[in-house]
């Protein structure tokens, strides 16, 4: 009995050095899937952010071919008003407006200040408090051409607008014409992005946030995305700074991680550069994309594995302990 009891002994020594080799490559093969899942879907949100990017730029493309034309034709009654009475102070822009549903009319003089408009609230607003945006206003004052904008992302209302600017031929005033795209095609309010980034954000556990940031035409002026306008940028880090410059300058997606409250915090920054005819619309209609996620459910998941193979062991002497 005593020698059979010693039998036991190494029998239950070697059983239990199985089972801790025969859980430990149970617990690498679930950790390489947790793990390989993880990957994936990462790779599934970057997938689902470009996808939603590229969505609605294609959609606002292609509603940017009639929207330009339309722009450019609008412009031109102004112009032709202008020709007739050139003092735009005196004009009745509801009469002119009647000729152009859905967009609002703004008359910009050469000190940047809007001197006439359909929207009443922005009577009066001087731009060239806006050191970016007066520097682009000043060079579509002084061209004479007309020029449209590409989108213009306003955060806050969570509206997608569209701007046009025509100068005069003296140089004196600026026609600016703006419009809320989803209310002229209703369908493209189905590619907010900012809207469809938070749908992400809710639908994603590993997902912290979504944020969109400007670089001004002075590299210097990096800033959160709070409205329209860059010169209300909100401050960023020197970190995220560095980060954004360099991602517009290189064209291609970064990333960064850190530590926080003892796990993985990863940024990666996805650039939407525009590449218009103008120089200054390069800059002005361009921004970058950060995607912040973390690891901490995947931490979790492999914890709880690392608990599951702790109580097998420990269940498995147990019960070898009640047979004895």
């Amino acid at each position: 009995m005593k020698y059979l009891r010693k039998y036991y002994l190494v029998f239950f020594i070697l059983l239990f050095i199985m089972m801790l080799w025969l859980n430990y490559q149970s617990y690498r093969r679930t950790e390489k899937i947790v793990r390989d899942n993880f990957e994936t879907e990462i790779e599934l949100i970057k997938t689902n952010v470009f996808d939603v990017l590229d969505n609605a730029f294609a959609a606002y493309s292609i509603s940017e071919i009639v929207l330009n034309q339309e722009m450019e034709e609008n412009s031109q009654i102004l112009l032709a008003e202008y020709a007739e009475n050139p003092d735009p102070i005196s004009w009745n822009l509801t009469e002119l407006k009647a000729q152009m549903p859905d967009y609002e009319i703004y008359i910009i003089n050469d000190q940047l200040k809007i001197i006439n408009t359909t929207l009443k609230a922005d009577l009066g607003m001087d731009f060239s408090r806006y050191r970016e945006f007066s520097k682009l206003l000043y060079s579509r004052l002084e061209s004479g051409r007309f020029a449209a904008d590409k989108l213009d992302l306003g955060q806050n209302t969570g509206l997608i607008n569209k701007y046009s600017y025509q100068a005069t031929s003296d140089s004196r005033y600026l026609f600016e014409l703006s419009i809320d795209i989803s209310k002229r095609f209703p369908i493209l309010g189905d590619f907010n992005i900012f809207e469809n980034a938070e749908k992400l954000v809710e639908k994603y556990e590993q997902l912290q946030s979504i944020n969109f940031y400007k670089s001004g035409q002075d590299s210097n002026r990096v800033g959160l995305l709070k409205s329209s306008n860059p010169d209300d940028l909100e401050p960023v880090s020197a970190a995220v700074k560095t980060m954004i410059k360099r991602t517009v300058l290189e064209n291609k997606i970064q990333n960064s991680s850190f530590t926080e409250a003892n796990y993985q915090v990863t940024d990666f920054y996805l650039p939407f550069l525009v590449k218009g005819e103008e120089t200054d619309s390069e800059w002005w209609n361009s921004f970058v994309v950060r995607v912040r996620y973390n690891n901490q459910n995947l931490l979790q998941e492999l914890s709880q594995e690392r608990t599951n193979i702790i109580f097998k062991l420990e269940f498995g002497k147990y019960k070898y302990r009640i047979q004895l």
